[in-house]
C-alpha cells in the first residue's frame, strides 16, 4: 500500500514529477504565447470609437500574461537546473488563476441561473468543473514537485557537507 501511495505522490501519469513539470511548464508557455498573440491583435484593432477602459483592460491583461510567461520560463529553468525556488512564482500564479477561475465560475453560474439562458448551465457546469479539476490537479502536482525538489536539494547539500567533513577529518591524519 505504501508503495502505491509513493507512486501517486512522486509520479504523474506514469512519468516522473520532473517530466510532468516540463510538460506543464511548456503547456503554460504555449498557452501564454497564444493568449499574447490574441491580445496583441485585439489591441491593434482598437479604434478611436472604442472606450479607453477597454484598452486599459487589454493592456493590463497583456502585462499579466507576459509576467506569467516569464514565470513559466523560470518554472522550466528551475526544473532543469534543480532550483526549487524558481518554481514558486508560477505555482503562486497558478493558485491565483485557480481562485479567479472559481470566482468567475460562481459569478457566471449565478448570472445564468437568473436569466433566460438557464439551459446553458447544463453544459457550462460540467465542462467548467472538469477544466478546473484538471487545472487543480496540475497545480497540486506542481506543489509536490517543488517539495520533492526542495528535499532532494537539501539532501545533496547534507551529503556534500558530510563528504567534505570526512575529507577534512581524513586530511588531519
Amino acid at each position: 500500500m505504501s508503495r502505491c501511495l509513493d507512486r501517486l505522490r512522486y509520479r504523474c501519469c506514469d512519468c516522473s514529477l520532473k517530466t510532468f513539470g516540463f510538460v506543464y511548464g511548456w503547456m503554460g508557455v504555449i498557452l501564454r504565447i497564444v493568449v499574447t498573440m490574441f491580445l496583441a491583435v485585439t489591441l491593434s484593432r482598437i479604434t478611436d470609437y472604442d472606450h479607453d477602459i477597454f484598452a486599459i483592460g487589454l493592456i493590463t491583461a497583456l502585462t499579466y500574461v507576459q509576467v506569467s510567461l516569464v514565470s513559466c520560463l523560470f518554472f522550466i529553468i528551475g526544473i532543469q537546473k534543480d532550483k526549487p525556488y524558481f518554481l514558486l512564482p508560477y505555482t503562486v500564479i497558478g493558485g491565483m488563476e485557480l481562485a479567479l477561475g472559481l470566482g468567475v465560475f460562481i459569478f457566471i453560474t449565478v448570472i445564468f441561473s437568473k436569466t433566460v439562458w438557464k439551459y446553458l448551465l447544463a453544459a457550462f457546469i460540467p465542462v467548467s468543473l472538469l477544466i478546473m479539476g484538471i487545472y487543480m490537479y496540475f497545480w497540486i502536482k506542481s506543489i509536490q514537485l517543488f517539495r520533492q525538489m526542495e528535499i532532494d536539494v537539501s539532501r545533496k547539500i547534507e551529503e556534500t557537507a558530510r563528504i567534505e567533513s570526512l575529507r577534512q577529518s581524513l586530511a588531519l591524519y
